[in-house]
């Protein structure tokens, strides 16, 4: 007998990766979560439509006639137990627990870690200038307001 995730939970699922799937392990009796190989690709580099990298495996006879399953071929991410290394249902908490060990992706943009440094620097040199171009308005305002206020004449220190 073959178990199956929840339509909803696959959609979750596949939004964090298009190549995560969950299967179950009848062996283990826990569910895993699978990151299918990629399928494969034409000459010229681009992806093959409806080709998928996959395991033909023996399941027994029926009668005189071997039976086969197709199986695509995957590598498997991690085993879902609990705690205490009991049965673990398929909830939130499983996606919540691979989007933390995301190291590779941050909100699917491998860059946006990247960005987000570049523009917090940004945006410090700019108010880093702002306020240098604060401090000297406030220096030359003073000069002027020190001028005008002795009435001092600039022309006769500049002939010294």
């Amino acid at each position: 007998m073959s178990r199956e995730p929840s339509a909803e939970f696959a959609r979750r699922l596949r939004s964090i990766d298009p190549g995560l799937v969950a299967r179950w392990n009848p062996i283990a009796c826990r569910w895993q979560i699978v990151k299918l190989w990629s399928k494969g690709r034409n000459r010229d580099g681009s992806h093959a439509k409806g080709v998928k990298r996959a395991l033909l495996t023996y399941q027994g006879k029926i009668g005189d006639n071997p039976l086969y399953r197709m199986r695509e071929l995957g590598a498997i991410i991690g085993t879902l137990t609990g705690p205490n290394g009991e049965y673990r249902d398929l909830d939130d908490s499983v996606l919540s627990d691979l989007r933390s060990v995301d190291t590779w992706r941050t909100d699917h943009n491998p860059t946006a870690t990247f960005d987000q440094e570049q523009r917090d620097l940004e945006r410090q040199e700019e108010e880093t200038h702002r306020k240098h171009k604060e401090m000297i308005d406030h220096e030359v305002d003073h000069f002027v307001d020190w001028v005008t206020k002795d009435k001092i004449d600039l022309g006769a220190h500049n002939a010294l």
